[in-house]
């Protein structure tokens, strides 16, 4: 066997390379496919892949918005005004306002009618469409407002004289005057924030376990 030219060792060198740079090629191509990215093809050499920009990722629609819910606005929704409120004059489930220590209860009660909760973790939901919503600080601070404005309107009513005055202003049947005695008691309550939240706290050991509810 002759020795083998320069030139055919050369030619051996180069197409030693050749495959090693086909290996390097493919290894670069599968290592794009795998980063998501895609090189596209040349159109005038459609088997030949080419350098070029990458592809972007299909996007994904982003989830739907949750839904919104609107503030219960307590007595002022179900037409109970304060009159009513004092005078037992509205729906038969309801106590109406206690005249002594206990009216702060009544009437978070009767405006609130058992949808809103709260526990000691600073949580708090409201019931819509029989389910619990979470809320927001700021929706519980809107339902404060409304049951505190409730509030001030009973003050409204009663400051009046006495009693009779208060069955001339009211139009409502004679008021039992043991009631009006207890009177002062209604005048002195406080509705605070740290009260309001206390009686949810209440409430929500009332109710119950929570079966389900949508953040907010």
């Amino acid at each position: 066997m002759s020795a083998k030219t320069t030139n055919e060792r050369w030619a051996e060198c180069c197409g030693e390379l050749a495959r090693t740079f086909k290996k390097l090629r493919k290894l670069f191509l599968e290592a794009e496919k795998l980063s998501g990215t895609e090189i596209p093809r040349d159109r005038n050499s459609p088997g030949q892949k080419i350098p070029g920009t990458k592809i972007p990722r299909k996007k994904i629609p982003p989830p739907p918005p949750p839904e919104k819910v609107e503030l219960f606005y307590g007595p002022f929704e179900n037409a109970t005004k304060p009159l009513d409120f004092l005078c037992d004059k509205f729906e038969k489930k309801e106590r109406g306002a206690i005249w002594g220590p206990g009216y702060v209860e009544s009437l978070l009660r009767t405006v609130l009618r058992n949808t809103l909760r709260a526990d000691k973790f600073r949580n708090q939901w409201l019931l819509r469409r029989g389910r619990w919503c979470k809320i927001s600080k700021r929706v519980l601070g809107l339902a404060f407002s409304q049951a505190l404005e409730f509030h001030e309107l009973v003050l409204e009513a009663i400051d009046v004289k006495n009693v009779t005055e208060f069955n001339l202003v009211s139009g409502k049947p004679a008021l039992d005057p043991r009631k009006w005695v207890r009177a002062k008691d209604i005048k002195l309550a406080e509705l605070t924030p740290v009260v309001f939240r206390r009686f949810l706290e209440e409430v929500h050991d009332e109710l119950g376990p929570l079966r389900g509810f949508l953040r907010v």
